[in-house]
């Protein structure tokens, strides 16, 4: 699913597994989900990754952007499960990931398997 189908599927209920397709955009340690890369500063329009150590995981096993305030801001695909977001500013969030791979510099890199 893209994130605007996830965002507004009035089927999809907490507890939901599902696979997004997006962009993954990690900010000042706070990784999520948005359409497209002009909409990376809109947190209300986008699904947090709630992974706990997630920037250091992948600071680890994938490469980052150096000089911004983005450390990715990539095409991506997670699969997870749908919670209430633990953060105000996103609507929703998504855990217990079993696949996220992000696809950068022409190459599919495995974040978490």
């Amino acid at each position: 699913m893209q994130v605007f189908e996830v965002l507004s599927e009035d089927k999809l209920n907490v507890g939901d597994e599902v696979t997004i397709e997006g962009i993954f955009v990690m900010e000042r340690g706070v990784g999520y989900f948005v359409q497209s890369k002009a909409q990376r500063a809109e947190k209300a329009s986008a699904v947090m990754v709630d992974y706990p150590g997630l920037e250091k995981h992948l600071l680890s096993t994938v490469p980052s952007y150096g000089g911004s305030a983005y450390s990715y801001c990539d095409d991506a695909i997670i699969t997870g499960t749908l919670k209430t977001s633990p953060r105000s500013e996103f609507p929703i969030a998504i855990e217990g990931i079993h696949n996220f791979v992000i696809h950068m510099f022409g190459e599919t890199m495995v974040a978490i398997s």
